[in-house]
């Protein structure tokens, strides 16, 4: 299989290894929506509304220096309070602010890999409905009607040569040079 131009992960631990193993040079982008939920299972609940707001304007920023800066901002705001969450936040950084690299049109879909997982809810259930079925062919077939219906909602960005160039490029940048968080990682450790 050729190796892609970015692995989008939820931060499984096996994952991330194999990962290493097999394709080492290929960036990896951590799911937001599961770094939020990570963050903010570290906060208490009647907190969380304030931190997740926080949070967002982290991975929602208009650039990725924009997004240094709001994660410095949370760690100002929360450091003290919640240096759990801010710990939480700071492991493993790089990897969520990737899609910041590559062209703005494909963030919205880069962000996250949600949209794989509803298509597996939804597979589920449609088969959990059947309950058992006459063959396998006829689990297998009503899996790809499935994915196929969901395939379409997937796409969105029209690629052309430019952008998939500039795609390829962002992928080899993101391999040679990774982002410098030292300082915000000594500014979590001093909160």
């Amino acid at each position: 299989m050729k190796a892609p131009a970015l692995v989008i992960h939820d931060g499984n631990q096996g994952l991330i290894k194999a990962l290493r193993c097999v394709w080492k040079d290929v960036p990896r982008q951590r799911c937001i929506a599961h770094k939020i939920r990570n963050v903010l299972d570290r906060v208490p609940k009647k907190h969380q509304g304030r931190v997740k707001k926080e949070l967002v304007k982290v991975f929602y920023a208009a650039s990725l220096e924009d997004a240094l800066a709001q994660v410095k901002v949370f760690a100002e705001k929360f450091g003290k309070e919640f240096p759990a969450a801010c710990g939480t936040l700071a492991k493993d950084l790089q990897d969520c602010l990737t899609f910041y690299r590559f062209p703005q049109q494909h963030w919205k879909r880069l962000r996250t890999s949600n949209v794989i997982e509803r298509a597996f809810r939804e597979v589920r259930r449609r088969t959990d409905v059947v309950g058992r079925f006459p063959g396998e062919m006829a689990a297998l077939t009503l899996i790809w009607a499935t994915l196929e219906q969901d395939r379409m909602k997937w796409r969105g960005v029209q690629m052309d040569e430019e952008l998939r160039s500039r795609i390829v490029q962002a992928s080899k940048e993101v391999i040679s040079e990774k982002v410098d968080l030292s300082v915000l990682d000594r500014y979590l450790e001093a909160a």
